[in-house]
């Protein structure tokens, strides 16, 4: 007789089978490399950490990756110390370290280091190890941490809060054998959209808020298995921020990729603007180069721009300042004679000798150099020629082609019915269109450069106002007004209106803030 309570039903044997697919209770599921990481930093991170440098020596060769990084920014880089570093901590058992750093770390203090150990004695090797290189370093959580003293104070006292997308950062560039986390708070993100509203004009004015929900987080992974190549992903709050932030990126790229130094900078790379320019993927931008492909090469040479940029706006400034003391002693000089200079010292018989530069030495603190000249000899007389060389730095150009000796940009226009007569004084009153509408001088480009003391400028051309100023790929030139202002004249000028800056008495109607 069969035996129906041994009997088996299909539904007992699918639960049996099921309960085989479940894992028990009491077992250990292994966490990825993301939660691990996430794990190791999670006690020394709260809202004010802004950075997280991953260091994993298992996936790859650390020491390729750091060098893969470094090239790609301008400028060689030792390696000599950091693979020292490697190879000493290496000895230690050290396989991982982190960097932790706070806004407040870019301008004291240093990074936190963590470094995850296996027991005491690989603690006290580390430690030890690190004292030789930090101010302070000890145990802290089941891990050795190091930095300036009161760094690690900070991280033994921090009441760490969660920030859940350190674990999604991670995740996306989980297999790098270095990654680099980039995580503004919600906190660090109002405060910058309460100090910044908007982006600089160069960028359209747009609001900060591009920046602010275009990058929610950003993470860098550094490969250098199977090829050389770099990864970055950025989260935006939603696909909308996803997208302004991209544009904004192609903008940021297309105008970097147009300076100079770029240029000369950037490999042999078609589209290398779009190359360089992320693309979305939902709530993500994502963009990855390849060493092999001269991509990462684009990027190092794209990197030069911020510094190139920087340096640019600085030489405006000191070229606005020159100009502004130029203005002064020409108002020094009319206050005294009721006129404006010539544009050259010229010989009893009209001949031009020396330039309106070394006439107005005594407006600038040079009466002694102008005493040295022969104002009755040509600038390039035997005797004149040996002063050339002591150009006052007020007339000396700044920049990468700056320095000449003894030559100039600061010239004035020479034409019909520019600013200054050529052989006689111009009295104020010829200023029929107003000293403020009036151009004066100008900041020419390199070409157009002259020898100082010499009698010679910039010869205007009504057809082609801007020759002699347009330097390429520069957003403008700098001008010195007749009441002795001074501002940028960009390239994109309306001609007719150029036309009516260089000239005094033309009676047109001028409005540059229009």
């Amino acid at each position: 007789m069969h035996n129906r309570a041994n009997a088996k039903s299909p539904a007992l044997l699918l639960a049996a089978a099921i309960a085989c697919l479940v894992p028990d209770a009491a077992s250990t599921v292994e966490p990825t490399k993301s939660e691990r990481r996430t794990a190791v930093v999670a006690p020394f991170v709260d809202d004010q950490t802004l950075l997280i440098l991953a260091l994993n020596w298992p996936e790859a060769n650390l020491s390729a990756a750091i060098e893969l990084l470094s090239s790609v920014r301008p400028g060689a880089a030792d390696l000599s110390e950091a693979r020292a570093a490697l190879a000493a901590l290496t000895e230690c058992g050290v396989r991982e370290a982190y960097l932790i750093g706070k806004l407040a770390d870019l301008t004291e203090g240093s990074p936190l280091l963590v470094v995850p150990v296996s027991g005491s004695a690989e603690a006290d090797k580390v430690v030890k190890l690190l004292k030789e290189q930090f101010s302070a370093a000890e145990v802290c959580n089941s891990t050795v941490v190091a930095g300036d003293a009161r760094t690690v104070a900070d991280a033994r006292r921090l009441s760490s809060r969660p920030r859940p997308e350190i674990d999604d950062a991670f995740k996306a560039v989980d297999s790098a054998a270095m990654q680099i986390l980039f995580l503004p708070s919600a906190d660090q993100r109002a405060v910058l959209e309460a100090v910044l509203p908007r982006l600089p004009s160069e960028l359209g004015s747009k609001p900060i808020t591009t920046v602010t929900h275009g990058c929610r987080w950003a993470a860098l992974g550094v490969h250098v298995q199977p090829q050389k190549s770099l990864q970055l992903v950025v989260r935006s709050a939603d696909e909308a921020s996803a997208d302004a932030f991209r544009a904004l990126w192609e903008e940021v790229v297309r105008i970097a990729c147009r300076h100079p130094d770029v240029v000369d900078a950037m490999p042999k790379l078609d589209n290398a603007s779009q190359t360089l320019t992320p693309l979305r993927r939902g709530d993500r931008l994502l963009l990855e180069l390849d060493a092999d492909k001269k991509q990462i090469a684009a990027l190092s040479a794209l990197l030069r721009a911020p510094a190139a940029l920087a340096r640019d706006a600085s030489n405006r400034a000191q070229s606005r300042q020159n100009l502004l003391m130029l203005g002064l002693a020409f108002e020094t000089y009319g206050d005294k004679y009721r006129a404006l200079p010539p544009a050259a010292i010229c010989s009893s018989w009209g001949i031009p000798l020396l330039s309106w530069r070394v006439q107005l030495l005594p407006f600038l603190g040079e009466e002694d150099l102008y005493r040295r000249f022969r104002l009755d000899e040509p600038w390039n007389s035997k005797h004149n020629r040996q002063l050339i060389e002591l150009m006052p730095a007020v007339f000396r150009r700044l920049g990468r082609h700056g320095d000449r000796t003894g030559r100039t940009p600061y010239l004035t226009p020479r034409g019909k019915g520019t600013a200054l007569n050529a052989r006689e004084p111009t009295p104020y009153d010829a200023f029929r269109d107003t000293t403020s509408s009036t151009i004066l001088l100008v900041e020419a480009d390199t070409e157009h450069e002259v020898v100082w003391t010499q009698p010679a400028d910039l010869d205007y051309n009504a057809d082609k106002p801007l020759v002699g100023l347009d330097e390429p790929r520069s957003p403008g030139f700098m001008a010195l007004f007749a009441d002795a202002h001074v501002r940028l004249i960009p390239q994109e000028t309306d001609t007719a209106l150029l036309r009516a800056l260089f000239t005094r008495a033309g009676g047109e109607q001028v409005d540059l803030d229009d």
